[in-house]
């Protein structure tokens, strides 16, 4: 009885709306750098820097006037692709966590915002200790190795996992959205941290999509390599990020199983995780 009425509520047109659920606050101690906040004529102007151009590509005309319906007490917000900024008015102050939330939103809608979390990674400051190590992200040819634990990225979240380049040194590889690639997917920025969480290496260009990824241990002594596959809408890529040898090129590619050497059929992973 009671799940028929709530179905023939649920087809009543005239049926009030179910309320928003309100968000969770988010704890954040202070605004990225690329970020400036400033009180002017009884307004609240928050100036974001080093945005992304996707919309003239794809020659929307006006990405502000739909944004505004994502940020409280909005009063403007304008893009300015030339000098890569948004400007967004409000008629009080903010709090962080309502900031961020609407540029998130904003950045999952376009992809000209980038993502809050993208925004605080830029302010990782950069390793002394290890600035020797390079690395390159290339193709990947051949067949996977077996028995690989892989994760698939979230869209709107940082992922991150060990990258065990010594035993003793514990580094780890860390992936963010940067901002949206379509209405289902994000681009990522992969950076590659040490002890400290101090940035080493980075790389904003090659994932992208639906991207799942796996950390396999190549036999040659040169450390871990981070295996990345791609599907972008059906067209499929593989990709490795390694160390660069001292000659300045890639080392060879990650361990083969004997099934490989031996001309066997293509390998399967044993599963596909996904992060928590």
């Amino acid at each position: 009885m009671l799940a028929a009425s709530f179905a023939h509520a649920e087809d009543d047109p005239f049926a009030d709306p179910a309320p928003d659920l309100p968000r969770p606050e988010r704890k954040i101690s202070s605004l990225p750098k690329s970020i400036a906040h400033e009180a002017r004529d009884g307004m609240h102007v928050y100036t974001i820097s080093e945005i992304y151009a996707t919309s003239p590509e794809h020659e929307i005309d006006d990405p502000g006037s739909l944004s505004e319906a994502f940020i409280p007490d909005c009063e403007d917000c304008t893009f300015d692709f030339k000098k890569r900024t948004c400007t967004i008015t409000t008629s009080r102050e903010l709090t962080f966590s309502e900031l961020a939330y609407a540029i998130d939103d904003i950045a999952g809608m376009g992809g000209d915002m980038p993502y809050w979390a993208e925004l605080a990674a830029r302010d990782l400051p950069e390793t002394e200790e290890f600035s020797e190590l390079d690395f390159v992200a290339e193709e990947f040819g051949g067949d996977f190795p077996e028995r690989l634990a892989w994760f698939s990225l979230p869209d709107d979240q940082p992922f991150e996992i060990p990258f065990p380049i010594t035993q003793i040194d514990h580094f780890k590889v860390l992936i963010v959205p940067t901002t949206a690639f379509c209405m289902c997917h994000s681009r990522y920025c992969v950076r590659i941290l040490d002890p400290a969480g101090k940035l080493v290496w980075k790389d904003s260009s090659t994932a992208f999509a639906g991207m799942s990824v796996a950390i396999a241990v190549s036999d040659n002594g040169v450390g871990p390599e981070l295996l990345m596959r791609r599907d972008d809408h059906g067209e499929e890529a593989s990709f490795v990020v390694k160390i660069k040898s001292e000659q300045g090129g890639a080392e060879q590619p990650a361990t083969r199983s004997e099934s490989d050497s031996e001309g066997g059929e293509k390998p399967q992973p044993e599963k596909d995780a996904h992060p928590r």
